[in-house]
């Protein structure tokens, strides 16, 4: 395995010394910051979890759908119902 200032030798014709320093840095800074198997088996119950919220939200956009057509059907039989009996009841007088 390389050691840091032999990867600083090679990176630094290509990126200079300082942005090769940089790199190092950044690279061993972050070794304790990568995920772990159950970070991403959490993650993967976070997709899941969404697709089931996304599909229950258009489940229910279909059911008040549905609803409010059968809303609309019953009040347009009452008014029909009403504007009836008031016309029977204008001319039965």
């Amino acid at each position: 395995m390389l050691k840091t200032y032999d990867l600083i030798k090679k990176l630094a014709p290509k990126l200079g010394e300082d942005e090769a320093k940089d790199l190092i840095s950044f690279v061993e800074e972050s070794k304790g910051e990568a995920a772990t198997k159950a970070d991403l088996q959490i993650f993967a119950t976070k997709t899941d979890l969404e697709k089931q919220i996304q599909a229950l939200r258009t489940e229910l956009k279909i059911e008040m759908q549905t609803i409010k057509s059968d809303l609309l059907k019953w009040q347009f039989g009452f008014w029909i119902t009403i504007i009836i009996a008031i016309l029977i009841k204008g001319f039965l007088k």
